[in-house]
């Protein structure tokens, strides 16, 4: 991860960063700081439990995929540039360490959906029975070319 930072940007502390230039990691952002949080947490099976199907019965047959740690990225502002950064750190981490990305909701739309998206349905805090999109790294290569692109931030 700090090597990571390192390339892309300035490390403010242990969970704050900004980035400058993604071009390191594959990217296309260069330009003036933009703030980022980062956070790594054990995988705990109760943070899901509104998810139906179980959601390790879901990421297995979806992705033949269980899951140990979260890395959770989330942009600091709202511009296109800021879900930009988000989807290509999400691209390159998931790549590199193989892991699926969680969209923390359903930015996806239906038109953009392939083989590599899975949905599920999770009970929200109001009751509502919502979807939540997960997918490969390599989904990202196109949805962050496609017009509506946007990630949950």
């Amino acid at each position: 991860m700090d090597k990571t930072v390192n390339a892309i940007g300035i490390r403010r502390d242990k969970r704050d960063f900004s980035v400058t230039d993604t071009r390191p990691i594959g990217g296309s952002y260069f330009g003036s700081e933009q703030p980022f949080i980062f956070s790594k947490s054990p995988f705990e099976l109760e943070e899901y439990d509104d998810y139906s199907p179980p959601i390790l019965s879901f990421l297995h047959e979806a992705f033949r995929f269980v899951p140990e740690n979260i890395l959770t990225f989330s942009a600091m502002c709202n511009g296109a540039h800021n879900h930009r950064i988000l989807g290509e750190l999400m691209l390159h981490f998931g790549s590199t360490l193989g892991g699926i990305v969680d969209f923390d909701g359903s930015p996806v739309p239906p038109d953009a959906i392939d083989e590599l998206v899975k949905t599920i349905a999770y009970r929200s805090a109001s009751g509502l029975m919502l979807p939540a999109q997960f997918a490969r790294p390599e989904f990202l290569r196109s949805w962050l070319n496609h017009p509506q692109f946007q990630m949950v931030k």
